[in-house]
């Protein structure tokens, strides 16, 4: 079976800048996908930008739970993510392997209006990864696997979480 090098951009859609580089990245030939931030200013217009042909089919969600405003409502009361203005500000230790009932619910809801966001806005993400790596925190990275699973990524744990 041959192997395949995948090369991801991160931030799509975090600024105008950012969104620049990475469709510009697209058109060198140097990245083979990017992951896009479904709660930051420029994702609408990253979204438009992945109709192109050469995006197509190549965007993710890049699971943000650590920066800007969530998009459920439902998190913004869990001091675990969110501080009194409410902006993300992750309060869990990455050795965590255990968060409590509320909490799972809450990042289960905010990866579902995340993921909601990109379908709402013409976007079927290929694949998940996720802002500061809050996926290799054990019960978060265990929320997002089984979320995966549902989208029909049979593979697994893997670096980028879905279909290559």
């Amino acid at each position: 079976m041959p192997r395949q090098v995948i090369v991801n951009a991160d931030d799509f859609g975090l600024s105008p800048c950012e969104n620049a580089v990475i469709l510009g990245a697209f058109q060198a030939g140097i990245i083979s996908s990017a992951t896009a931030m479904a709660n930051m200013p420029a994702f609408e217009a990253a979204c438009v930008m992945a109709r192109h042909p050469l995006l197509k089919g190549r965007i993710g969600l890049h699971f943000n739970l650590t920066y800007g405003r969530p998009l459920s409502q439902g998190i913004l009361g869990r001091s675990t993510f969110c501080d009194r203005q409410g902006e993300f500000d992750l309060n869990l230790a990455r050795h965590s392997l255990w968060i409590n009932r509320l909490d799972r619910e809450a990042v289960m809801d905010e990866l579902e209006a995340q993921w909601q966001r990109c379908l709402d806005n013409g976007v079927r993400p290929s694949h998940i990864d996720s802002h500061q790596h809050v996926h290799n925190i054990w019960p978060i990275g265990e929320i997002v696997a089984r979320f995966a699973a549902r989208q029909g990524w049979p593979y697994g744990w893997r670096a980028t979480w879905g279909k290559t």
